[in-house]
């Protein structure tokens, strides 16, 4: 195997797939469940997160994507090009086929299943691809470049693309949106690929996560617990659209203004993680940083009180931060717990479990606890300190040995 020399330029490809990533999927994050409820004529939030969860399904297998991407080269083309131009194909697919259902229909969902598959593949490909060219010293600013770039076109969309449903329409910006989730796939084909000097066979990829799991050494369970309970915690950012709609009752223009909040906060929060957590880790860091993200949790309280509307731009703004920050340091434990060899594998292990806490079942069962109880979806999100707190405890058994020889 080939090795490639990591060059700080490196980060700019990388920043501008995920800021494109951020762009598309969060036009799809923030809009979709409004462009289902107000042209799909989907009833309520409920049903609506319960079809975005369906159409998100390729983003919790993307432990087989990476198995295969590892393992699996296609002639000389590599084991990473070759997934990214697949991906571009199923991508095109399903972003220009998903405004021809004028319903919340079987086929739309296909078409969802299509652009989820291709942006899947191509973030588990990157992912990969990433982590191996990547050195230690560099971990958390590529971390803090990911998660931050990401964040900050998640807010872009929102306000970009809320402004182009009001001038244009909704098919409109679902096309607009839908060429970036297009090209940063191509963009993201520059990075250099480490080479494999023989192909592996799919049994040895699913041999390798077996062999991830025994060589991540002690504290196997709780690292699973980590990665699944550190995702339920961030699924307030699936219910950041009926927060803003359902609790504030915001136009689309004010959609828009609060999701490029939230992105600043969000990009501001995890590349400022990256840095701290890059030149040191330590216990101490670890609980200062899950109290940040719990404040922004329990800053909803404040709407028990009569307060002014703009306070409630402010508190996206702050949930953004927490979050961001929570998902920078969640991201760097993923890639040190990624063992050399197997980086692709490991990762795309841990982001595939916390994924499903996250989306299939954080999100889903906030959103119905909102539904069904009739509370805001602000104060649903305080719920979150509970798997917080599992998370943390999980944590703190296989990071001991590093925190005892850590200082503040």
């Amino acid at each position: 195997m080939s090795f490639v020399k990591f060059k700080s330029w490196f980060l700019l490809p990388i920043g501008f797939f995920y800021l494109g990533q951020g762009f598309s999927l969060g036009s799809l994050v923030i809009l979709l469940p409004q462009y289902m409820q107000r042209v799909l004529g989907v009833t309520n939030e409920s049903e609506a997160s319960t079809i975005a969860a369906i159409i998100l399904i390729p983003w919790y297998l993307k432990i087989l994507f990476g198995i295969v991407s590892d393992n699996v080269s296609i002639g000389k083309f590599g084991r990473r090009r070759p997934y990214l131009l697949i991906s571009t194909f199923f991508s095109a697919l399903g972003w220009f086929t998903l405004p021809l259902h004028n319903s919340a229909s079987t086929l739309f969902v296909f078409s969802g299943l299509g652009l989820a598959f291709g942006s899947a593949l191509s973030d588990t490909v990157l992912d990969a691809q990433s982590v191996e060219i990547t050195p230690a010293n560099f971990t958390g600013r590529l971390q803090g470049v990911a998660w931050g770039s990401r964040g900050i076109g998640a807010g872009l969309a929102g306000y970009v693309s809320t402004s182009i449903v009001e001038i244009f329409g909704w098919s409109d910006m679902i096309y607009f949106a839908g060429f970036f989730g297009v090209l940063i796939t191509l963009v993201a084909m520059f990075l250099p690929q480490r080479k494999v000097a023989t192909s592996q066979s799919l049994f040895t990829g699913f041999r390798n996560v077996i062999e991830v799991y025994r060589r991540i050494g002690e504290g196997r369970k709780s690292r699973v617990i980590y990665f699944f309970t550190s995702g339920i915690v961030l699924a307030p950012l699936l219910l950041l659209t009926y927060i803003m709609g359902s609790d504030f009752g915001y136009s689309l223009e004010e959609i828009g203004k609060a999701s490029l909040l939230f992105a600043l906060g969000n990009g501001g929060g995890a590349y400022a993680m990256g840095l701290v957590f890059d030149h040191h880790d330590s216990k101490a860091r670890v609980i200062i940083l899950n109290i940040i993200t719990a404040l922004s949790f329990l800053a909803s309280l404040l709407f028990v009180l009569p307060i002014p509307r703009f306070l409630t731009f402010t508190y996206i703004s702050i949930l953004g931060f927490g979050l961001g920050g929570y998902e920078a340091f969640q991201l760097k434990v993923i890639q040190e717990s990624s063992p050399g060899n197997l980086e692709g594998t490991a990762f795309s292990l841990w982001t595939s479990l916390s994924n499903i806490g996250q989306i299939a079942i954080g999100a889903v069962i906030l959103t119905n606890v909102a539904v069904i109880l009739n509370i805001p979806f602000s104060y649903v999100a305080i719920l979150g300190l509970i798997p917080m707190g599992i998370a943390f405890y999980s944590l703190s058994t296989f990071q001991v040995e590093r925190w005892n020889n850590s200082e503040l």
